[in-house]
């Protein structure tokens, strides 16, 4: 007849779950970058449009109220999408004075990255 120490197995119980929520808390912390900006998911490229014909175009394909939030720098202007803060924003668009431009979306796998899509096609507008 066996016996099983009734210590043992409880032990080894607690240190497997302790181990597997710690390898679930650690992937859990990469899966979601708060750096919009560090996104793989980017296009960029160059436009003749006006800022304001950019924009424009690209708010008549997003959703219904979509909010845009704009800062002014030195060399142009940041766009976010959805909310102000850049780590809650879904889009990004950074557009120079030169008309050069950089879109950012976050989880673009989501929706097969419409916005990057969206930006590519209002950057090639004429106006």
């Amino acid at each position: 007849m066996s016996s099983v120490n009734p210590i043992h197995r409880p032990f080894t119980t607690g240190i497997r779950f302790l181990a597997s929520l710690l390898a679930a808390a650690a992937l859990s912390g990469c899966a979601h970058n708060p750096d919009i900006g560090a996104s793989h998911d980017q296009v960029s490229g160059q436009t003749a449009r006006s800022e304001a014909a950019f924009v424009g175009c690209l708010q008549s394909n997003l959703a219904p109220g979509t909010q845009v939030f704009t800062s002014e720098t030195d060399s142009g202007s940041r766009l976010l999408f959805g909310a102000a803060d850049p780590a809650r924003a879904s889009a990004m668009l950074v557009l120079s004075k030169t008309g050069s431009y950089t879109a950012y979306q976050r989880d673009a796998w989501y929706d097969k990255g419409r916005f990057l899509g969206l930006a590519s096609d209002c950057a090639r507008l004429p106006g």
